[in-house]
């Protein structure tokens, strides 16, 4: 088994009720096979209350908390219970894996505010290390596994991070030399040609009104959306001209002389966790193209958040943004589905 841990994995603690946004909330948080099995033999009805069979899910209260959260932050299963008790979500949230045939690739999600936090300071590029084992796998599940476009992606994969690592190329560079390269990929794999978008078409206003199409998980996100839509575009009845949104971006990267490394890398995080995912849905493009809209997009929620408090933003301000972006777009399929419309990518 190859096993490939982007930087920062096995360092990660939680800091459980230290949370500013804790990972027990806001969210339905789903319940393996296993773990039901485990729970149907509590006796407790105050445990069984807590648990939707019907949906394999926790139970949650009116403002979102998980039924086992308790006041202090804690969880009440495991006080209960123990660790042991806990099934594979909250098990290894945020470690996010990614299952390929006879490979494990690990990262940290950055919908944790921690983790986002430890992305954010990083003062060098991110990077991954790769292991080998001899852990066994069940082959059978992956009796339909594409092998040949697997190792098509993972090469490209290779070819992209080493743009993002070129201490060269201007971070738009980059992003551009990317799209154009994965644009010739969907070709070349598919014969079918993607249509390819460049850094200045993403502030358009209209790229950022995309963001609005999803149904979001809480309403601070759309409230969060509609001022910063306000802020960096204007009214709806007055727009603002490109100029000044240019001008915007230019005042934020001047007080914030880490920006680079901080979207570099997280451009890095995107397309290491989820690019060669395409193997399932072949979304080859779309994937390193939602990377790129991604970062800026991240980045546009900075500028607005920038313009707004009138002075630079701290880690831990970059760091919600980043985090309530991850918790509502990340890692959404209906978001891969909506970019591709976006992009105009056809398969």
């Amino acid at each position: 088994m190859i096993r490939r841990y982007l930087e920062k994995y096995k360092d990660f603690i939680c800091v459980a009720d230290a949370c500013e946004a804790t990972c027990c909330s806001g969210w339905e948080i789903e319940i393996d096979e296993e773990a039901l099995e485990r729970y149907q033999a509590v006796k407790e009805d105050s445990f069984q209350d807590n648990i939707n069979y019907t949906e394999a899910c926790f139970c949650q209260r009116a403002n979102g908390d998980c039924a086992f959260l308790n006041s202090r932050g804690l969880c009440d299963m495991i006080l209960q219970q123990g660790e042991d008790m806990l099934c594979d979500t909250c098990r290894l949230y945020p470690r996010h894996i990614e299952e390929f045939k006879g490979v494990r690739e690990y990262s940290l999600s950055v919908s944790c505010p921690e983790a986002a936090k430890e992305l954010l300071t990083m003062q060098t590029l991110l990077s991954f290390t790769e292991e080998e084992d001899d852990a066994p796998e069940d082959e059978s599940l992956y009796e339909d596994y594409d092998q040949e476009l697997y190792d098509a992606l993972v090469l490209c994969r290779e070819y992209v991070l080493d743009i993002v690592q070129n201490t060269e190329l201007s971070f738009d560079e980059k992003c551009n030399q990317i799209l154009e390269y994965m644009k010739n990929k969907q070709y070349s794999l598919y014969d079918d040609e993607a249509e390819a978008f460049e850094k200045k078409d993403l502030l358009r206003q209209e790229y950022f009104q995309f963001l609005f199409e999803l149904e979001p998980l809480q309403a601070s996100w759309t409230q969060l959306l509609e001022k910063s839509r306000h802020i960096l575009f204007g009214p709806k009845d007055r727009p603002f001209s490109k100029a000044t949104l240019e001008s915007m971006v230019r005042a934020f990267d001047t007080a914030h002389p880490a920006w680079q490394r901080q979207c570099e890398n997280l451009l890095y995080y995107f397309l290491f966790t989820y690019m060669c995912g395409a193997v399932y849905d072949d979304y080859v493009y779309a994937m390193s193209a939602q990377a790129i809209y991604n970062t800026y997009m991240i980045k546009l929620l900075w500028v607005a958040a920038f313009q707004e408090k009138g002075k630079a933003l701290t880690i831990e301000e970059q760091a919600k943004i980043l985090y309530k972006y991850s918790r509502e777009l990340e890692n959404s399929a209906e978001n891969v589905i909506l970019l591709e419309q976006i992009l105009d990518v056809q398969m």
